[in-house]
């Protein structure tokens, strides 16, 4: 078990979202379930659950690695999220739907629970527990248009600065499912997601996307091709209407004569995001063990 300080979601957040989240992200508990779950498994399962819920806001249950569920443990498994599952505190469920073994579980809670949140993976689950956790925090500004100040890659420059920077920059806009970037596209511009949201994926051998990010008003991508150039290694495309700064990087670089301190200000700021999701990483990694 672990909590959402542990593990976090594949959705970039703003610096000030991520210091929310670590700050209060021990209000949703986490349990990826394993093996086969009967009646006696299941009980403790419910005993281990039932210690979590006196501290969390959001419990979520991982099924992904469930070999099988016989009716008594599904019965005693709806029976305690009925009882868990109150106004305070919201129920999640992840990957059933990917796991054939257990599939049938989702019509038998389903109907039983019908509060309870069903996602495809954990990583789904995570994201929405996160924006639960986020919504007293939420700030007008994710629903309007971001000023360059308040956006984490630019934080630092003078208001000079920013003036230039509006000089240059494009607004775009996307619909939904349409695709901002495409893997092995030319890598010469970043953007900023200004108002929307996007999914980060690459194509499997099998033909299956794998998400590798989900991205949210104030974060960049792309801003790799400041210091790698070369092409694009993976697919953007917009979950829904969706509007972006795009900035050059042979333009970006241009600046350095006068104006020096843009593009230093930004690769500082790029290698300090860079190096917090390293760090992210790595004690996901560590929570593995």
């Amino acid at each position: 078990s672990a909590t959402a300080k542990e593990i976090r979601s594949k959705r970039i957040r703003s610096k000030d979202q991520t210091v929310w989240l670590q700050d209060h992200g021990d209000q949703v508990g986490i349990t990826e379930l394993q093996g086969m779950l009967y009646f006696g498994s299941t009980e403790r399962v419910i005993r281990h659950l039932s210690a979590m819920a006196d501290q969390s806001r959001l419990l979520i249950l991982d099924f992904a690695r469930v070999s099988n569920a016989d009716d008594a443990a599904i019965r005693l498994l709806t029976a305690a999220l009925q009882e868990f599952q109150t106004p305070n505190r919201q129920i999640l469920l992840s990957g059933i739907g990917q796991n054939d073994s257990v599939g049938h579980l989702r019509a038998d809670i389903a109907s039983e629970c019908p509060h309870v949140g069903f996602h495809e993976d954990l990583d789904g689950a995570l994201e929405t527990a996160e924006n639960h956790l986020l919504a007293p925090y939420t700030e007008v500004r994710d629903q309007a248009k971001y000023a360059l100040s308040q956006i984490d890659l630019l934080e630092g420059l003078t208001a000079e600065d920013y003036k230039i920077l509006e000089g240059m920059l494009g607004v775009l806009h996307y619909s939904a499912n349409e695709t901002i970037v495409r893997e092995g596209d030319p890598a010469n511009s970043f953007f900023v997601i200004v108002s929307g949201a996007a999914n980060v994926s690459i194509a499997m051998p099998d033909g299956r996307r794998k998400r590798l990010a989900s991205i949210g008003p104030g974060a960049c991508f792309g801003e790799m091709a400041l210091v790698q150039g070369g092409s694009r290694a993976a697919d953007v495309i917009a979950d829904e209407a969706t509007m972006c700064y795009v900035f050059s990087v042979e333009k970006i670089f241009a600046l350095a004569k006068d104006y020096p301190e843009i593009p230093i200000t930004i690769l500082s700021n790029m290698v300090r995001s860079v190096s917090g999701h390293l760090k992210t990483a790595t004690q996901e990694i560590r929570n593995l063990d």
